[in-house]
């Protein structure tokens, strides 16, 4: 539904061969209010913009033909939010217990797409994220979904994410890797993993006001403890020491791909680099490449995008 008068722009991450094979999607859903309809309609749009009359009409006679077979609406879940995310819980409930699986699970002030609860003592719960292209696109979005999924890692989860886009072109592949990494947590020792479960009951309402507790003991404890307050109270500058160094000319800066997790050390210099010129582990880059123009002036523990690309490295260490 749409109130556009004159002109209405579509914008879509899912690739046109994907969605060009709605009439496959429509015969093996057999509805016209999932991740059919939603392709056909992409299709349709396609069709409009390139005055493809035919196409347009194919279209149009598909989802006829196909609402005889069905006139039911079928919700698989309401609390899903996307085809997206609709597609993946479909996924995993042909391979779990659907008891296991909770969809837009709220924890410590986050929302998770997905939660596998393997309900076994001793090992984590799964976060599951289904990640669209925003998640790529927009730098805001990517730093606080990694905040955001160190807090919920603190409370024990362990994330797999699935991004949207992999998923469109090949939902066999990434339903291979979730159930697989889902069966290596299954299969993990308890053990390995640091118990969290009493983490949560840190954070209470319960605030207890120091100056009511100093008030019962002697004078001379009193000051102490009130001097003791203010020492600890009193603002430092130590922290600002850990990102007194830069980036520059000649720095060698070891920094960590976040979308693979491999670890690499550069030498940033002004001359002409050969492919793979290495120099004990060190790899030398050009301070006008991509990476080299998105490190400079950084400091150590930022995240900074590599030029146009979406990628992202987390800088670890600098050696000036």
């Amino acid at each position: 539904m749409t109130r556009a008068k004159y002109k209405l722009y579509v914008c879509s991450s899912i690739p046109e061969e994907v969605f060009l094979n709605y009439r496959e999607h429509l015969r093996i859903e057999g509805s016209n209010n999932r991740r059919a309809a939603f392709f056909s309609y992409l299709a349709y749009c396609k069709a409009v913009s390139e005055q493809d009359d035919e196409s347009r009409l194919a279209v149009l006679n598909a989802l006829a033909e196909n609402s005889i077979k069905s006139e039911t609406i079928d919700i698989l879940n309401e609390d899903l939010e996307s085809p997206f995310e609709e597609e993946v819980y479909q996924a995993l409930a042909e391979h779990f217990s659907e008891d296991k699986i909770i969809p837009q699970l709220q924890f410590a002030g986050f929302r998770i797409d997905m939660v596998y609860d393997t309900k076994h003592i001793g090992l984590p719960k799964i976060a599951i994220e289904c990640d669209g292209a925003a998640y790529h696109s927009s730098r805001e979005a990517y730093l606080h979904d990694r905040h955001r999924q160190k807090i919920l890692e603190g409370h024990g989860f362990v994330f797999h994410r699935i991004w949207s886009t992999n998923w469109w072109r090949n939902p066999k592949k990434e339903t291979e890797s979730l159930v697989n990494f889902i069966k290596s947590i299954e299969n993990s020792n308890p053990s390995i993993f640091e118990d969290k479960s009493n983490t949560g009951k840190a954070f209470t309402d319960n605030i207890i006001v120091v100056k009511n507790e100093i008030v019962r003991e002697s004078p001379i404890t009193e000051t102490a403890l009130e001097e003791t307050i203010k020492a600890i109270s009193k603002p430092k500058n130590d922290q600002t020491e850990l990102f007194k160094d830069e980036i520059k000319l000649n720095s060698k800066v070891k920094v960590k791909y976040l979308n693979n997790g491999k670890d690499i050390k550069v030498h940033l210099i002004d001359s002409q680099v050969s492919v793979n010129q290495k120099t004990n582990g060190v790899q030398k880059i050009n301070i006008k490449s991509p990476l080299g123009v998105s490190l400079l002036g950084k400091v150590k523990g930022e995240t900074v995008k590599i030029g146009n690309l979406d990628n992202y490295v987390e800088i670890l260490e600098i050696l000036n």
